[in-house]
């Protein structure tokens, strides 16, 4: 008995090990299980949205087709980056706004619509259609969820979006004739008209509180008359409510206008540095390029903060002014005096300030340029033990940008301070004479309240326009610094289809072509002549600097050359359209110029319609395949800036290569293409080029 409980415990203890195994095994088993059926469902819910996705393509092709947009899908592909994902009916606006479309909207009956309005867009219950033309059973129509066509009956009432294609090149001639703020402003003139109309209301009502106050005080209480008394109440609180209300729906316009006038603006700016010739774009440090782009902020400052409201207040002083008049008499001399002083305040307190807000601003581009310099450069700093030099430089550089800010800050604060005073004194003012004038028996005890209240209302604003002044003459040029950006030169009209497409034969003919980076800079190249058949393969050697690069940059059409010309298959390089002759042409630079995300997402920038088949062949091409361990996700290995740095030069090599490959291009331009190579990847390339020879 005495080993009988010692076993009993062992015996279950071991029972309890195979159970607990069991139970693992069976949570082995049961997980996957379980995981599968996610993943099942998971990708049903995929295949489902592909599918829809799908129709909603087939309906936006169906659209474009009736539109008659003339260019073909690698350009559709070009002009909608992220793939066109559609699914809302702005989706589909912002769609056919990148393929050159502006879009209308009216509510009406489709009955109505003109044959002109065809095609447009509609969304019916749930679905969205793209409408091509009336029939006699209705208005035939694409069906975004069935993908199929369908006839809508006429009597539908529906918001209609209707596309109509606005000429890049008529529109820039358009904006080249005028401000291209002033033509942006003029397409928000009805919504700019409503906030002024907003804001009378809005002032008309706030009169309201001084006149109610200075009715209590001589009719009310001089009455005692409690029944008018709350008949004023009852009045002053529905006026309060609808001055709220409009408030509020000014705020949400205002908001709204600078949301909208930033997003045009900064995305507008940003396509036409992209479209900027290079050299125009390589010649303007970072820094600058950054700050630029920056100075887009102070548009949307200027709409969102109460700078706006201010100056959306300062027509209607005149209301207040004129009923201070006709209240107070004399005393509307106080905020005219006011306004004279703030007004010979800022002829003389703005060019000063404007003065040490550029340098406060040029110390700040300084200091942002050597922060970008010191990041790029680190690793040769440090190599060099120049930490302490650096740190000296950049002492110096924060020393005088902090001078700098407080003078700055000095002059808004004394500035700030005066105002105030001036505020407190012309209050002060009003009061000393209107109690005067309430003692001799000229005013009233609440008209001489009522007049303070006014008072303080038209100086609010001239008080917040005045501070504001510095913040508008940074406004001003950023508008001008816009302008200036709209009205340079591009390589070409973005959104632009070419009228006449070619097909080009890779034949390149140089005639005296001569170059230089800068007009006081010796020539690159000079009196240079070269002729190239198709399918011929051109070697051109020569030692550092002699202008190898630039040949090929040349020939690739990033730069112009100062004489002489570039003729592809007879044309003349000036004369061809930029986007199209660089879809031929396969150009691998010096640099290493990927970027970070997935090695597919790479290769795709080259050629976005290519097939499956046509990257794992340029993959193959490459030599790529022999360094499968540098790739354990094949073509969806993701690479960070930093694993991009530290990859090996001759897979660097590689990955540009099979980038040109993905292309096909008729033109392949090579700039040093060995470079970094192992046997095997030159074994690659040799083989592909001697695959391309005619």
């Amino acid at each position: 008995m005495t080993n009988t409980l010692p076993e009993q415990r062992a015996e279950q203890s071991a029972q309890n090990d195979i159970l607990g195994q069991l139970a693992r095994l069976q949570n082995a088993f049961k997980v996957p299980e379980e995981e599968a059926g996610k993943e099942r469902r998971r990708a049903t819910r995929t295949k489902a949205t592909d599918a829809q996705q799908q129709r909603h393509l087939a309906c936006f092709h169906e659209l474009i087709r009736a539109l008659k947009w003339p260019g073909d899908q690698l350009q559709m592909a070009e002009n909608l980056p992220s793939g066109a994902d559609l699914g809302d009916i702005s989706e589909y606006c912002g769609a056919l706004t990148k393929l050159g479309y502006e879009i209308s909207s009216h509510l009406t009956v489709l009955e109505d619509l003109e044959d002109d309005d065809f095609p447009c867009l509609v969304k019916y219950k749930g679905a969205i259609f793209a409408l091509l033309e009336h029939t006699d059973d209705g208005v035939l129509a694409f069906n975004s969820q069935t993908g199929e066509m369908a006839t809508l009956a006429s009597n539908i009432k529906r918001q209609v979006f209707i596309p109509y294609h606005i000429d890049p090149a008529e529109e820039a001639r358009d904006v080249g004739n005028s401000s291209w703020i002033g033509v942006l402003v003029s397409r928000f003139r009805s919504l700019i008209i409503k906030l002024f109309a907003l804001t009378l209301f809005t002032n008309l009502t706030a009169l309201a509180v001084p006149l109610f106050v200075m009715t209590v005080y001589d009719k009310a209480i001089g009455t005692r008359s409690t029944e008018t008394l709350t008949y004023l109440i009852i009045a002053i609180v529905i006026i309060l409510i609808t001055e709220l209300g409009l408030r509020s729906i000014r705020g949400r316009a205002l908001a709204y206008l600078g949301t909208r006038f930033e997003t045009l603006t900064s995305s507008k700016a940003f396509e036409q540095l992209l479209y900027l010739p290079l050299p125009a774009v390589e010649d303007a440090p970072i820094s600058a390029q950054m700050t630029r782009l920056r100075q887009f902020e102070n548009v949307r400052d200027f709409f969102s903060g109460s700078m706006a409201h201010a100056f959306l207040d300062m027509p209607f002083i005149l209301v207040f002014m004129v009923t201070i008049g006709v209240i107070g008499g004399p005393l509307v001399f106080v905020p005219i005096g006011l306004i004279v002083v703030f007004a010979i305040m800022a002829i003389t307190v703005v060019p000063i300030n404007r003065r040490r807000l550029a340098l406060t601003g040029q110390s700040r581009q300084a200091i942002q340029s050597f922060h970008l310099e010191a990041v790029t450069k680190h690793r040769v700093v440090k190599e060099n033990g120049a930490q302490d030099v650096w740190l000296g430089r950049y002492s110096d550089l924060v020393k005088l940008s902090a001078v700098r800010h407080f003078r700055s800050e000095q002059l808004n604060l004394l500035v700030m301070t005066l105002t105030q005073l001036l505020i407190a004194c012309g209050g002060t003012l009003t009061l000393y004479l209107g109690a005067a004038m309430v003692i001799k028996g000229n005013l009233t005890i609440g008209a001489l309240i009522a007049t303070m209240a006014l008072v303080w209302r038209v100086m609010a604003p001239i008080q917040a326009s005045f501070l504001s002044l510095s913040r508008v003459s940074q406004v001003i040029h950023a508008f001008r610094q816009i302008n200036h950006l709209m009205a340079a030169a591009l390589e070409r009209e973005p959104r632009t289809v070419p009228i006449l497409a070619r097909k080009y034969r890779g034949a390149v003919t140089l005639k005296r072509i001569s170059f230089r980076h800068a007009k006081s800079a010796d020539p690159a190249l000079a009196g240079v002549n070269m002729k190239i058949e198709p399918g011929q393969t051109v070697v051109v050697t020569g030692p550092s600097g002699s202008g190898k690069s630039v040949l090929l940059k040349l020939l690739c059409g990033l730069y112009q050359s100062g004489s002489g010309s570039v003729l592809i298959d007879g044309v003349d390089l000036r004369h061809a359209d930029p986007a199209e002759y660089r879809r031929v042409v396969g150009y691998v630079g010096e640099m290493f110029d990927f970027f970070p995300g997935t090695i597919e997402e790479n290769l795709v920038m080259a050629n976005p319609t290519a097939t499956e088949y046509q990257l794992r062949e340029a993959w193959r091409d490459a030599g790529l395949d022999s360094c499968a361990s540098s790739f354990p996700d094949g073509l969806d290995t993701y690479f960070t800036k930093t694993e991009l740095e530290e990859l090996d030069g001759g897979i660097r090599q590689r990955l540009l290569l099979a980038r040109v490959y993905v292309k096909a291009p008729v033109l392949y331009l090579l700039d040093k293409p060995e470079a970094g190579l192992d046997p095997a990847g030159s074994t690659a390339l040799k083989r592909k080029l001697a695959s391309l020879k005619g």
